[in-house]
């Protein structure tokens, strides 16, 4: 689907790198941010301004292998990235004290022997190593999981939206960013065809394939500047992608789950929506059924207050974000998604009116971009009395007195279905 589209538009569209994507530093847009959102993101940066950023041991590493413990490596890297997040938004909005959290930020995760946390340190394909055969990181073939990917993007934004300030600083700040993009994320995802979520080593595809090219479209439009080498990029990332689609059920469900859906069916949409915008518009998938039955897919699935049919791999409560959810509808075109997304928002669900996803800078800019729109629009979250999902296998049944059932048949052979077959869900008035 998307490959062959890509094959077709780029005899006339010529796609070029370069791009910030946002406003960068010094442009007024910050300035027209709301009193209140302005006083959150510095708030936001002043919780993490005093805390310095955590060592990330090799002990630390190692714990996956010797306990099972992610958190060793994970709390460290997470909280890293976070703060350099927070400090990137302060500076965008004018605080000068926060410009050297980012210096620090950028050299820690510079400085680090890989971006690959702990747990996915190994290729999962036949014949590669075990966990316990390589329980640190290969500094000689980076690997690409998805929170390298996003890490890239992180860098990559950072970069090109402070690179005046940065550059006033020191340009080899930025130098050092491009080179370690260059060799951890752009060479191994054009030299290695044996990650397994690119779809040639393996088929049994899941959000990883959409997450993290997501993040290498967006780090690669901004770092690659040769048209022809980001022209493989994206044929690349194109065909990898339709693999993945070839994989999950058209009828939009989310064999996932509800939390996984955010990084499935949700970064499908933000890819496609910078495919569009990279190509003028020349790659436009937003219309096609699909991307709209998949959209819908998180509507059907929410059961009321802050409730959702959690199935495989997906808490009870919560996990999906109404700016997301509203963007999407926007684009496709589904009324039922924007009135979705605002009855999130006005309810002030589990996510906080202020949504911000500490790993995820392009989300949270996205945010910040339809926030205003999605204020103002009306509220009202849709209970279908009859939905069925007949590949992914949901059916759900609701009655107008507070009755509703979900029903799940699958197979074992999912993504993050953790053997959850034939089991059904009952609420009554949301209970």
């Amino acid at each position: 689907m998307i490959a062959e589209a890509y094959a077709k538009a780029v005899k006339t569209a010529k796609v070029h790198g370069g791009w910030t994507f946002f406003p960068v530093f010094g442009d007024p847009a910050w300035q027209n941010l709301s009193a209140n959102d302005r006083g959150q993101i510095l708030a936001l940066w002043e919780s993490f301004r005093g805390q310095p950023y955590p060592m990330r041991t090799l002990t630390g590493f190692m714990d996956f292998v010797r306990t099972g413990s992610r958190k060793s490596d994970e709390n460290p890297y997470f909280f890293r990235r976070r703060k350099l997040c927070t400090a990137v938004l302060a500076c965008l909005n004018g605080e000068k004290r926060a410009m050297d959290n980012v210096l620090d930020g950028i050299w820690c995760i510079c400085e680090e022997s890989t971006w690959v946390i702990s747990a996915h340190n190994v290729n999962p394909i036949p014949g590669a190593p075990s966990p316990k055969d390589k329980p640190i990181p290969d500094m000689e073939e980076p690997y690409i999981d998805l929170f390298a990917a996003q890490t890239g993007m992180i860098l990559a934004l950072t970069s090109s939206l402070l690179a005046e300030p940065l550059d006033a600083v020191t340009p080899l700040l930025r130098k050092r960013i491009h080179a370690e993009l260059e060799r951890r994320i752009i060479r191994p995802f054009l030299e290695h065809d044996e990650f397994w979520w690119m779809g040639i080593c393996r088929q049994d595809l899941c959000n990883w394939t959409p997450w993290i090219l997501s993040n290498i479209l967006m780090t690669a439009c901004i770092e690659v500047t040769e048209e022809e080498r980001l022209s493989v990029i994206l044929e690349r990332a194109a065909w990898m992608l339709d693999r993945w689609l070839a994989v999950v059920p058209e009828d939009g469900g989310c064999d996932e789950g509800v939390g996984y859906w955010n990084m499935a069916g949700g970064k499908l949409y933000d890819y496609v929506e910078i495919l569009k915008l990279i190509t003028g518009g020349k790659v436009d998938l937003l219309s096609h059924p699909y991307l709209k039955r998949t959209g819908e897919y998180i509507c059907n699935s929410y059961i009321g207050l802050d409730w959702v049919v959690n199935f495989a791999d997906t808490p009870a409560k919560g996990g999906v974000s109404p700016f997301l959810i509203y963007r999407f509808g926007k684009a496709v075109g589904s009324e039922k998604m924007k009135h979705f997304a605002a009855a999130l928002f006005e309810k002030k669900v589990s996510p906080p009116r202020f949504y911000f996803s500490g790993n995820d800078l392009f989300r949270l800019f996205e945010a910040l971009s339809i926030k205003d729109e999605l204020s103002s629009a009306s509220p009202e979250a849709i209970v279908e009395p009859f939905v069925w999902y007949p590949e992914t296998e949901f059916c759900y049944l609701s009655d107008p007195e507070g009755l509703f059932v979900a029903a799940k048949g699958g197979n074992n052979n999912e993504s993050h279905n953790h053997n959850d077959v034939g089991s059904f869900i009952l609420y009554m008035d949301n209970q």
